[in-house]
This record gives structure tokens, C-alpha cells and sequence, in this order.
């Protein structure tokens, strides 16, 4: 039975995973947090060309990056090599210094001052305790989803002459979802816990991490002027083409790595988990909470 759910759980993922990847963003459907790149040309150079801000957009895609990046929300041990964990969490994120980005990236009158996820995810326990896990992510009031996959490896656990938890983990995944933006995220890092059992009803395992963020992000060749004649996602005349050809911009790609300190607790009653972790970065800060079932 246990199997069986199993191989359920992770089929359920897999066509998730295809879903998502196949969702196309129309701006014509755009929801309030997906990005409007046109929104960051601040100016045009000598030559008629849009000059597109940089800094705004390294701000933008460092806020989408940092609350769609990878998250573990479990402690420094793993769930054991006989054992499947599926957990559904909740992330509320406070933007910081890169609010002011976002009047013009979204197209909003006032900027936003949260970034919410929610993210599905599923963690199959292996020998010599290693761990393997899927997620898949959606960013609230958007069209953005996120899928990606990692591995944990516990150093030390369950050692009763040294009751310290130590594990290392590496994960990676991608934003779906916009034509206009290209973002990518890999983590990496450490956690250190302990765990203890009280009344013999719950185990509890504290854990503190850190967990660095490795943020890729680029756009695709946008066009300044959406929606007006000569602009480059409309027919034009020949006059309209040479038009067209100036209101194209695109960002550089760039890479960046936000330094992620965290720290919080597990409660295991039974087959029944629940997780909570407070995480800080120097642009933002979040606050995740998760349940999840160990079966």
C-alpha cells in the first residue's frame, strides 16, 4: 500500500511538472504580479533605441528569484530510506530595498510589498541517507510557477554519542510561465538540528540553515511600445518595419548570489508533520509554514 501511494504521489508531480511547463503567459490575460518588461525603458539613446534600466530589472528578477527560489522546510535528518514525505507549504514574502522596482516592472500605481507562494512538494528517502526531492511552486496573483528538484545528504544523524543533525543539499528550479522573462535559481547549503521526542506523542527537531541562492535571469527581445503601430508584434508597413526595429530591446543576463540564513522547527505527530521557518536575506524576508504526511 505504501508503494502504491507512492508511485501515486509521484505521478501526480510528474503531470504537474508538464502542465506547468507547457503554460503560456498572454499579456492580454496578464495578472497583477506578472512581469510587464516594457514598463523599465527609461529613456532612448542617440541613435532612436530604447535604453532599458538595468539596475530595475536585476531588482525585479533578485524579488521574483528570492521568493520562488528552493526551499527545504525540514530539519537536518533525513526521513529515512523506507519512507515517502509529501508537504504542502505556504511562503510570505516581505520585499525590502527592490520594492521601489516594481511601480513600473508590473504596470501598477503603487508598488507591491509582499510576494506570496505556495509550493507542492515530495521527498523520497534513500541508503546512506540521502534524500531526493521535487517541488513545484506558484506564485500567488500570477501566472508564474516554478519546478525544480534536489538532493539532501545527512552527514550525521540519529547519532546518540553526538545528538547534532548535519546535512548538506543542492537544488535547482525554473520560473514557467512568461514570454518576457528568463529566471533560474540554484541553492545550496547547510542545515545543523537535533530532534527529540516529549510524552512520547510528538518529535520535535529544531534546525537553523544557510542557504545561498543563485539567481540567472535574463529577458527575451522585447519590444519598448506594445500595442502601437511599427511596434514589433504588430503588421506594418515597410516604413513601420524600420520603426520596429528601434523599439526592440532586451536585458543582459546576469547572476547574482543572495546570502540566506534561516532558522525554525518540525513537529512530527505520527504520519503527520508540521513545519515552521523564519528565513532572512539582505533584500527580504520571509516567513514559511508547512503540512505536510511521512508515510
Amino acid at each position: 500500500m505504501r508503494k502504491l501511494l507512492a508511485l501515486s504521489s509521484l505521478a501526480c508531480v510528474f503531470f504537474s511538472c508538464l502542465i506547468a511547463l507547457f503554460v503560456v503567459n498572454d499579456s492580454a490575460h496578464a495578472l497583477p504580479l506578472d512581469p510587464k518588461l516594457h514598463g523599465l525603458v527609461t529613456a532612448s539613446d542617440a541613435t532612436g533605441r530604447p535604453v532599458p534600466d538595468q539596475a530595475a530589472f536585476n531588482g525585479m528578477t533578485r524579488a521574483y528569484g528570492l521568493a520562488m527560489a528552493p526551499i527545504e522546510l525540514s530539519p537536518a535528518n533525513t526521513i529515512g530510506i523506507n519512507a515517502v514525505e509529501t508537504e504542502l507549504s505556504f511562503n510570505f514574502n516581505t520585499l525590502g530595498n527592490d520594492t521601489a522596482s516594481w511601480v513600473n516592472a508590473i504596470n501598477q500605481a503603487s508598488p507591491a510589498t509582499q510576494l506570496n507562494t505556495t509550493r507542492f512538494s515530495i521527498r523520497k528517502g534513500l541508503p546512506y541517507s540521502f534524500e531526493l526531492q521535487g517541488q513545484m511552486g506558484y506564485l500567488l496573483n500570477s501566472e508564474l510557477w516554478t519546478v525544480g528538484a534536489g538532493a539532501k545528504w545527512a552527514l550525521n544523524e540519529a547519532v546518540r554519542s553526538f545528538p547534532i543533525d548535519f546535512s548538506v543539499n543542492a537544488y535547482a528550479n525554473r520560473v514557467v510561465g512568461s514570454t518576457q522573462m528568463d529566471l533560474s535559481m540554484v541553492s545550496y547549503g547547510a542545515t545543523l538540528g537535533t530532534q527529540f521526542g516529549v510524552l512520547g506523542m510528538v518529535n520535535i527537531a529544531p534546525f537553523v540553515a544557510w542557504r545561498p541562492v543563485m539567481i540567472f535571469a535574463g529577458s527575451n527581445t522585447l519590444d519598448s511600445t506594445p500595442g502601437t503601430f511599427g511596434s514589433s508584434d504588430m503588421d506594418s508597413t515597410m516604413d513601420g518595419g524600420a520603426q520596429a526595429a528601434t523599439d526592440t530591446f532586451a536585458f543582459a543576463r546576469t547572476t547574482e548570489t543572495v546570502q540566506r540564513a534561516s532558522g525554525g522547527l518540525r513537529f512530527l505527530f505520527g504520519v503527520l508533520r508540521i513545519s515552521s521557518e523564519f528565513m532572512w536575506t539582505p533584500h527580504q524576508t520571509s516567513f514559511n509554514v508547512s503540512l505536510g504526511l511521512q508515510l
